[in-house]
């Protein structure tokens, strides 16, 4: 059990939508002052229903850049064609390579990753699409020195079979959390060394009280008494690490740490103060010995038994 090689990725999911651009600089700021390179967006951020802002969050890490002249490596992910919440996207061979040079010309060496987003083809039928579409990425990746990455597909046995040799290249991301495991389980199926990041960890902005997140309120999102009642009671008998492991927050950063399938987290930070919280609780994670893993990992696999059986 151990941390090699995973990383706190920037989402910038809400960028636009909960979060102004004063302070999305100002976490962008921090984020990199404090040794981050890795943001995570894509060509329809915010999806806030609001057309006039499709795209606004890239805009401002390439406005980021041009100010604080700096490399980046931004994983965008791309296919879908509004930021309305829907599931319409275009994922066909001229929109990939279109787009992808169109990011490239923008962002040139902090371009890292074009990643599919949403691909709900799960037809027959629609096998040679997909295969137009990985073809399309392979080009990407071979002729742009670029990673290629999956999120949101709906039939992962199509990308494996249309091309079997990048089985291994892929960068997915997976959303998991103690309330789902299901996007890990189906792609692991057929890519299992591939790498993976995981987002949505902390259930929607789960509180423990009877107030919202702004997370939660932006998604319309609502939670049992019973599994906060658990997540209550596993904090006050916590007695792991000192002055650490405190929040819901840092429980569910913990889960995904402990999974050693994950490469890394995708963290969406509102304010530095979330940013430099999150941060803090990372170096406690990563700097714990193998005792007071173990101890954790059991605390933390007894947790998720528990909410599985109220879930």
């Amino acid at each position: 059990m151990n941390n090699i090689e995973k990383r706190l990725i920037l989402g910038t999911a809400l960028w636009g939508w909960g979060v102004s651009k004063k302070e999305a600089f100002l976490i962008l700021d921090n984020y990199v002052e404090n040794g981050g390179l890795y943001i995570d967006c894509a060509t329809n951020y915010p999806i806030n229903k609001n057309i006039k802002d499709y795209g606004l969050a890239l805009l401002w890490i390439e406005e980021w850049i041009k100010i604080n002249n700096k490399k980046l490596f931004i994983i965008v992910k791309v296919g879908s064609i509004d930021n309305l919440g829907t599931p319409n996207f275009d994922l066909s061979s001229n929109n990939i390579l279109t787009v992808s040079k169109r990011l490239t010309d923008i962002f040139g060496d902090s371009l890292g990753c074009i990643s599919v987003h949403w691909d709900n083809r799960i037809e027959n039928k629609d096998f040679k699409l997909v295969q137009e579409t990985v073809i399309a990425l392979k080009e990407i990746k071979e002729k742009n020195n670029l990673s290629i990455g999956l999120s949101g597909i709906k039939n992962p046995r199509f990308y494996y079979e249309a091309m079997p040799d990048l089985v291994d290249d892929w960068i997915i991301q997976c959303k998991e959390n103690f309330l789902t495991q299901e996007a890990r389980l189906n792609y692991q199926e057929y890519f299992p060394l591939a790498k993976y990041y995981a987002y949505g960890i902390n259930m929607g902005g789960i509180k423990l009280s009877d107030e919202k997140s702004v997370s939660a309120r932006i998604r319309e999102i609502n939670y049992s008494s019973k599994l906060k009642e658990v997540i209550s009671t596993s904090l006050q008998d916590n007695q792991i690490i000192d002055n650490g492991l405190s929040t819901v927050n840092d429980l569910n950063m913990a889960f995904i740490f402990l999974n050693t399938i994950y490469n890394g987290i995708i963290i969406g930070p509102r304010t530095v103060e979330q940013l430099i919280s999150t941060f803090k609780t990372w170096d406690v994670l990563s700097n714990l010995d193998s005792n007071k893993l173990n101890q954790l990992k059991l605390f933390i696999d007894n947790l998720h038994s528990r909410i599985k059986e109220i879930e």
